[in-house]
């Protein structure tokens, strides 16, 4: 594969997985205890990006439950999730902009031989 295909087609993956975790995360944001997942963006062997996903270790803020008893909150931020999505969007665009171009190129170059 060509390595700008491989990058953009890695990268988009890594967006896609970072959409994934901050949708499971605003989902359980309301879940006491709930420790949300991060994603880390790795340079892949060779070309590409990897993507990783942990949970986070952070707690969250001390809520009384239903019974009376002091428990961890959830550890999600709406604004940093927010935030999360936006930058994975865009990744998704760039890179699916960076494919387009390499197939306008390669149809460019064909059309010189042909």
């Amino acid at each position: 594969m060509v390595p700008s295909l491989s990058s953009s087609v890695s990268a988009i993956r890594a967006a896609f997985t970072m959409m994934e975790a901050s949708a499971n995360n605003t989902a359980n944001a309301d879940t006491a205890g709930y420790k949300k997942d991060k994603v880390s963006l790795n340079e892949g062997k060779g070309v590409g990006v990897v993507a990783k996903t942990e949970k986070s270790n952070e707690s969250g803020p001390k809520i009384k439950d239903s019974y009376g008893n002091v428990v961890d909150a959830s550890n999600v931020d709406y604004v940093e999730e927010a935030a999360t999505q936006i930058e994975a969007k865009n990744m998704v665009a760039l890179n699916a902009a960076v494919l387009k171009t390499q197939d306008e190129m390669e149809k460019n170059l064909i059309d010189v031989f042909a």
